[in-house]
């Protein structure tokens, strides 16, 4: 089957062409108090659908190169993708401090979640 449109390095290459700051192991401190980030969800404003709706967009191309990593997401751009969570966790408080992202694992399909029905 034959694949159509960009692949994925040149997908990756765009990205990293956007100017952002560069990554620091330490973040320096702030000169202004900022308020700490609200909790996601609905009613919020911080829902992640920005996000969510990039990674879908990109799920093939990722799973064709990436399967198992990492994806951080920020907006509507790729940010890179990792090894671990961890790795990607500290990268995304070494760019954008406690701001909403998504890390998400690059999976064809994900794991059902559980809850607890004790309500």
């Amino acid at each position: 089957m034959a694949r159509t449109g960009r692949n994925f390095s040149e997908i990756l290459d765009s990205f990293r062409a956007a100017k952002r700051p560069a990554p620091s192991k330490h973040r320096p401190p702030s000169t202004a108090a900022r308020p700490s980030a609200p909790a996601s969800g609905p009613g919020t404003g911080w829902s992640l659908a920005e996000e969510r709706a990039t990674y879908a967009a990109m799920k093939d191309e990722l799973l064709a190169i990436h399967e198992g990593r990492y994806a951080l997401i920020k907006a509507s751009k790729l940010i890179g993708v990792y090894q671990t969570p961890g790795a990607a966790e500290g990268a995304a408080i070494d760019l954008f401090g406690d701001e909403p992202r998504l890390i998400k694992q690059i999976l064809r399909h994900d794991p059902p979640v559980y809850l607890n029905n004790a309500f």
